[in-house]
């Protein structure tokens, strides 16, 4: 008979340190992973106009120079912390996460990549933490592990963190947080109090940015799926204070909106502000139709998941083979497991947690449809870690399923799985390979194409560039430019010695009012541009000091910059 002595004298002191190493490599090396991904090649590409949208403004709040002219109406308290920074559906969340990194590193390009990796370890962390505690025992960790893995591999995560996709990516640390908390593995279900909490953590999610709302239907329905041990009231009262909580974690909204009807003199002009913006958002405009909206939606997923979008707006380049593969045979592999989970006990945890991930992709993916085009693929790239998530959910599935075929036979009994289960456990770790292996060469093929070019078109290197000899200039200097993309970047990047302003409008004027308030100009436009530079300056009675060209690595023009100065009659 086991004794109470005999249960704790089980668990050995070696056995607990092996558990924990276990989990250090298990939460260690995705993260190690993804530290490599961004390391190398770190400077590719060129910083792209929303990539540093809300963080441009870091100088404006740190340092009181810089602009902050597209912060929206009343939006800055004590006329230095911006609510809005330029649209109702983007929020400031991810600008007060990156101000420390800022404060302490300094405002380049370093400590933004910096910050960027900060939140992908973050992400990577939690989805290993939500897959381990889904299933149990060691198979949960190595699950946990693989899904890390295999999203830290993923040039659709780590890549295109690096694009404007980061603002996209950033609340997902707070959905995946959301979901730890909400604890759906455990028995009896969490306190109130935790539910709150997730529910904060998905309102602030939906704050910072507006997509995030399309996996509350994912969740709720987990949450009356995942605590079904309680009565249905018991549920319902669970859902309306995760409801709670997140208007509690939307609260920045409502001081935004506020803020904005002081300014604009009250209520009606907010809302008739807020319906001009929400205007922008187009739900249901797509052209074409339901089946349109389809399609562009399947696009967008497929693009956002093979590679696809990341090379096509960096490098100008189609998805490659191997990332047409990977989605492939993702796709293959999610079929599989879950028709395999239905062989599980329904209270399976890696049955429940397949079907968990599952549920938050298509919950994002059926809301998408309803915006048609005006989602594309940096909104889909916040399914990737679910989706890796999903793929080594169902590697754990399978694992399960021979396991469990095998208990049933006797084969753990007589100490040996049977051939037939060897070979499909053999299969499921060859399929899982292949997978990583695609992202390592279908990453390599686009970070070989990065190095070429720096980047193309307003992904270019050389804004970058630009950017860093505004800031070792030393002198004043005003920069027009008529190029959206050019604006944020340089806006960041130029520091304390250069002020960015929009010039899409008459910039002969624009070249005269500042040239005669600094004394210097640059006109900074994408090549090949349409501006007579000569004109501008006879209108504008500056004189052209000089005109430069940029290039591309691979000596293709990107921009020009000319200088206007010696202003007459100001």
């Amino acid at each position: 008979m086991l004794t109470r002595e005999g249960i704790f004298a089980s668990v050995s002191p070696r056995c607990a340190a092996r558990a924990r190493r276990w989990k250090v490599v298990m939460y260690g090396l995705p993260i190690a992973v993804l530290a490599v991904g961004f390391v190398l090649d770190w400077g590719v590409p060129g910083l792209y106009m929303d990539a540093i949208n809300p963080e441009y403004l870091a100088h404006w709040i740190l340092n009181g120079s810089g602009s902050a002219r597209w912060v929206l109406p009343g939006n800055a308290l004590f006329d230095r912390f911006p609510v809005f920074t330029g649209s109702v559906y983007h929020g400031s969340t991810q600008l007060y996460y990156a101000l420390p990194f800022f404060l302490i590193f300094g405002i380049d390009l370093a400590a933004f990549r910096f910050v960027q990796f900060s939140i992908g370890a973050v992400i990577i962390a939690l989805l290993v933490r939500f897959v381990s505690s889904g299933v149990r025992g060691r198979a949960g960790l190595v699950a946990g592990g693989l899904a890390g893995l295999l999203v830290a591999l993923d040039p659709g995560f780590v890549l295109a963190m690096r694009t404007q996709a980061y603002s996209c990516i950033f609340p997902v640390s707070l959905i995946v947080g959301a979901l730890v908390v909400l604890r759906l593995d455990v028995r009896p279900p969490p306190s109130v109090r935790r539910i709150v909490v997730a529910g904060a953590l998905v309102g602030l999610a939906g704050f910072s940015y507006f997509i995030m709302f399309l996996f509350v239907p994912a969740i709720v329905l987990l949450i009356w799926w995942s605590y079904d041990a309680r009565g249905r009231m018991a549920r319902l009262r669970d859902i309306v204070w995760f409801g709670l909580g997140g208007v509690v974690g939307y609260v920045p909204f409502f001081a935004g909106v506020t803020l904005i009807g002081i300014e604009l003199g009250g209520v009606g002009e907010a809302v008739e502000y807020l319906r001009n913006m929400s205007d922008e958002l187009q739900v249901g405009a797509h052209d074409g139709g339901l089946v349109a909206r389809v399609m562009s939606t399947y696009r967008s997923l497929k693009w956002s998941i093979n590679g696809g979008w990341v090379s096509r707006m960096t490098v100008r380049s189609a998805e490659t083979t191997a990332g047409t593969l990977r989605f492939m045979v993702g796709v293959g592999l999610l079929v599989v497991g879950t028709c395999a989970a239905s062989l599980l006990d329904r209270r399976d945890g890696a049955r429940r947690l397949l079907y968990a991930m599952i549920g938050l992709i298509a919950s994002f993916v059926l809301g998408a449809i309803a915006f048609g085009d005006r989602l594309q693929g940096h909104h889909f790239s916040v399914v990737v870690p679910f989706w890796g998530a999903a793929l080594a959910t169902s590697c754990a599935v399978l694992g399960r399923v021979v396991r469990q075929r095998a208990m049933r036979a006797g084969d753990l009994v007589s100490g040996a799985l049977s051939k037939a289960g060897r070979g499909a456990l053999v299969t499921v770790g060859v399929t899982a390979g292949a997978i990583a292996l695609s992202s390592v060469v279908a990453q390599t093929h686009l970070r070989r194409d990065l190095r070429d070019t720096g980047g193309v078109g307003l992904y270019s290197d050389a804004i970058t560039a630009l950017g860093v000899r505004l800031d070792d200039g030393g002198s004043e200097v005003s920069v027009l430019t008529p190029d959206w993309g050019y604006l944020m970047p340089l806006e960041f990047l130029g520091g304390d010695h250069a002020t960015v302003h929009d010039a899409r409008g008459d910039i002969s004027a624009a070249v005269r009012g500042h040239a005669c308030g600094v004394g210097a100009v640059l006109v900074v436009s994408a090549f090949p541009s349409s501006l007579d530079y000569l004109e501008i300056a006879r209108q504008s009675r500056t004189t052209v000091i000089e005109g430069e060209r940029w290039y591309e690595e691979n000596g293709r023009p990107a921009f020009e910059v000319v200088r206007f100065s010696d202003p007459q009659g100001c």
